[in-house]
């Protein structure tokens, strides 16, 4: 096996108990699949795969080998499998982590699988970053009311400034309703406050 660990750029709330998943692919980017004792497979099978724990560490584990890849080196490769309905606030990571799998005798009547890494260093995890990007619109609205006779669109216009006076957006009355452009905000705005002037 291997283990790993998913890490959320920008959110305070660390990755979720199977919020993630892992999988193994091969040299020619397709799914690495087993049957249900994790031997591999040519055709139909599943995906050999490993979703987050609490705190984003993961372990996956490595195919089931026989006495007839004795003696072989495997080349896979770890990536972050992105879910069919992907979360619009999370931005996923797409590196593949190239790993080495060596099949050797034990000479116990079991096989030594020996894990490596190349790209990385002997005592590294392998690390993937999500990044979270969080976003809000507000509509900024107001009312024009005009006394003794009804509502007529589109005859006054109005200005929304920011505090320093900057002009943002202009509009003209529907009825007595003034409609601005919605206004964007993004996740380093969070906690932050904003003054309009109409």
């Amino acid at each position: 096996s291997i283990t790993g660990q998913k890490t959320v750029e920008n959110r305070e709330n660390p990755a979720a108990e199977n919020e993630f998943t892992f999988g193994w692919f091969t040299e020619d980017d397709e799914p690495v699949m087993t049957d249900d004792n994790d031997y591999i497979v040519t055709s139909g099978g599943k995906q050999l795969t490993a979703s987050t724990q609490e705190g984003g560490d993961f372990t996956l584990n490595t195919p089931m080998y026989t006495q007839e890849n004795i003696g072989e080196i495997y080349t896979y490769y770890v990536k972050e499998i992105v879910p069919t309905t992907q979360d619009p606030s999370i931005t996923y990571d797409t590196d593949a982590i190239e790993v080495t799998v060596a099949i050797t005798d034990a000479g116990n009547g079991k096989l030594n699988v020996s894990v490596t890494t190349p790209d990385l260093n002997d005592n590294d995890v392998l690390a993937f970053e999500n990044i979270y990007n969080a976003s809000g619109t507000w509509v900024p609205r107001a009312q024009k009311t005009v006394t003794g006779r009804e509502d007529v669109p589109s005859i006054f216009t109005f200005k929304l400034y920011d505090k320093e006076g900057k002009e943002i957006d202009e509009a003209t009355n529907n009825g007595s309703t003034i409609t601005f452009d919605a206004i964007t905000y993004g996740l380093e705005d969070a906690g932050k406050e904003f003054e309009y002037i109409v």
